[in-house]
């Protein structure tokens, strides 16, 4: 997303082709979507952040490399343009017309009664960071409107993981399925997001919740 001194402008491409900004433009607020992926390198149990935080980054993986990378441009043209850029770092959005795929998998097999699978790790449960659209919608038009800039890690607020939500899932549709547990020989990272300072900041705080979309599903 981008605001233009002529009007506010918006751009559907993701991931490094963002950055491909025409330098003829004259910005005055540029909206980087990044992705909490930038932290993947980093082997602790719990990682907690604040939603602006100085929390150094540790790509891993080709999503997380991207992003760092993408991020990187957008530092580069906030210096040549001299202008006001914002990166919002986020996790997996959802919406009504717009279902994760693992969840996507635990209601076909709810509906057809059949085993669902979930993954627990060497020190933890398969822990998800999600964000409905709208809250994430809600939140630009904040960050818009207050003229702040910066570096945020958001997410939904909600402390999800596989076994959570697949339980969710199977009530819903009172299904008949199994809930089984595969151990993955790996460390994996729950990361916290404190969002609360926003809230008093600029009035923003998530509002939807992962089991009212599925309801309506």
């Amino acid at each position: 997303f981008f605001q233009a001194e002529d009007g506010i402008r918006d751009s559907s491409v993701t991931g490094v082709q963002t950055c491909a900004l025409p330098i003829s433009i004259t910005l005055s607020k540029f909206i980087f979507l990044s992705s909490l992926d930038v932290y993947n390198g980093i082997k602790v149990k719990t990682l907690l952040l604040n939603s602006k935080s100085n929390q150094k980054k540790k790509p891993e993986g080709a999503k997380g490399i991207a992003f760092s990378l993408a991020e990187e441009l957008i530092f580069y043209y906030q210096n040549k343009l001299n202008s006001n850029f914002s990166i919002i770092r986020i996790p997996t959005t959802y919406g009504h017309d717009k279902i994760p795929f693992f969840i996507k998998n635990f209601i076909e097999k709810a509906k057809k009664g059949k085993e669902i699978n979930i993954h627990s790790y060497q020190n933890n449960l398969a822990w998800i960071n999600l964000i409905h659209v709208n809250d994430l919608i809600d939140f630009i038009e904040l960050i818009l409107q207050n003229k702040i800039c910066g570096i945020y890690n958001i997410d939904g607020a909600e402390l999800l993981n596989s076994e959570t939500i697949s339980k969710l899932v199977v009530r819903h549709f009172s299904s008949s399925s199994i809930i089984s547990i595969v151990f993955i020989e790996k460390k994996h990272t729950q990361i916290k997001i404190n969002n609360s300072h926003l809230k008093k900041e600029i009035g923003w705080f998530p509002k939807e919740k992962l089991i009212n979309t599925i309801k309506n599903l």
